[in-house]
Parts: structure tokens; C-alpha cells; sequence
């Protein structure tokens, strides 16, 4: 058929032969992104216009590695669902793999917060423990006294 030699001849595009669909992939600030673009149709006009749309979205996605080098801080979710938004509204037939995707990045960014916030709770409680401790005896102290004074 027509995707037998199909290429993309970029570095992370690949023609995925059996779903025939475009697959970019990029690192970006250690997390593995992925794009899946598939033609309307599979007439090699769409699948054309499926690549130069996947070598696209590979240079944006490059763009955002770029920036996220010179700005470690940034918060490169956005930038990523802004791409992906982009690329889902021109290849509609995997907009629900997409969204599978991006549900498991916002599940994954969920975790990592909570795993903050126990941390620092856990903190909050070690430090609590440690003043404990030096509140009691003042206390003690104090109950010593009453009891002297009633004796």
C-alpha cells in the first residue's frame, strides 16, 4: 500500500505502520512525550500533510526542550498541552488517545504534589515532636508548684 515506504526523515518521527499513524517523540526535562498524528484519510495527501504536521509539532516540542534548558524552573506542562492541543484539533481520530495521555501526565503531576505536601506535613509533625518535648517539663514545672502550694 502507500505507507510501505513511508518516511518522515526527521529524528523522532516514526510512521507507526500498523495504527498508520505519525508518532513524535521527544525527552523533555526527563519526561518521554509523545504525539500521534493520523491522516484523515490514508491517501499519501493525508499522510503527507499528517508528517509535515508531526515535523511541525516535533520542532515546537523541541522549542519548548530548548527553553525549559535555559529556564529549569519553567513549567513545561502548558507549553506540552498547547502543542498537543494543536496537533488534536488537526487529527481528530486520536484525540482520545491523546486525552488518555494527557490525563495520565495530570495524574502523574497530582501525585507529585501530594508526595510534597506529606513531606512537608511530615515535616510540620517533626518539628511539633521536637518543641513537645520542651513544653512538657515547663508544664510539670508549673503542676509542681500548684501541688506545693495546696500542700
Amino acid at each position: 500500500g502507500s505507507s510501505a515506504a513511508v518516511k518522515s526523515g526527521q529524528t523522532g518521527i516514526r510512521w507507526d505502520k500498523k495504527a498508520k499513524y505519525w508518532h513524535v517523540q521527544t525527552l523533555v526535562k526527563g519526561k518521554n512525550i509523545n504525539i500521534l498524528l493520523r491522516p484523515r484519510h490514508q491517501t499519501v495527501e493525508e499522510i503527507e500533510r499528517a508528517r509535515v504536521q508531526a515535523v511541525e509539532s516535533r520542532q515546537a516540542l523541541v522549542l519548548v526542550k530548548e527553553r525549559a534548558r535555559q529556564e529549569p524552573d519553567l513549567d513545561i506542562a502548558p507549553l506540552i498541552a498547547e502543542v498537543k492541543a494543536k496537533c488534536a484539533s488537526l487529527s481528530p481520530g486520536l484525540r482520545r488517545e491523546q486525552q488518555r495521555e494527557q490525563q495520565r501526565e495530570m495524574r502523574e503531576q497530582q501525585r507529585g504534589q501530594q508526595r510534597e505536601m506529606r513531606g512537608q506535613q511530615r515535616e510540620q509533625e517533626q518539628q511539633q515532636r521536637e518543641q513537645q518535648p520542651q513544653q512538657q517539663p515547663q508544664q510539670s514545672q508549673q503542676q509542681q508548684q500548684q501541688q506545693q502550694q495546696q500542700e
